[in-house]
């Protein structure tokens, strides 16, 4: 039986980090501690690439209580695609994107922790 392999690499401050694995496999992404500090580096990696189809797990590894929300700081929850609800220490939340497109989130509760995915 064959098996495909995925590789996806992303570079916080000029630093390339990748992740790999079988495709069908979820692509991990980490709240890092002291993410309300981190800014555009608080989800690790900040700037991902996934196919279609997808599926994306986000793991608060932070003390504080986070969220995934889609959009911008202060958009209206009408425009949200997805919102994890409130994401304790050590809790995770799932998420296949279905469509292409530009993805970008944060967290509610400290806004200035941004990220995006962007689905192809």
């Amino acid at each position: 039986m064959e098996q495909t392999y995925y590789l996806y690499c992303y570079y916080p401050n000029y630093n390339p980090q990748c992740v790999s694995g079988l495709v069908g496999q979820t692509i991990p992404i980490s709240i890092v501690p002291d993410a309300a500090t981190k800014l555009n580096q608080a989800f690790q990696p900040g700037l991902l690439y996934v196919n279609i189809g997808t599926r994306i797990m986000w793991t608060n590894y932070d003390t504080q209580i986070h969220t995934v929300t889609s959009g911008s700081a202060g958009s209206l929850s009408s425009e949200r695609i997805f919102d994890s609800g409130m994401l304790s220490p050590g809790a995770t939340f799932s998420l296949t994107l279905g469509q292409p497109g530009i993805f970008s989130y944060h967290c509610t509760l400290h806004p200035q922790m941004i990220g995006t995915v962007v689905v192809s």
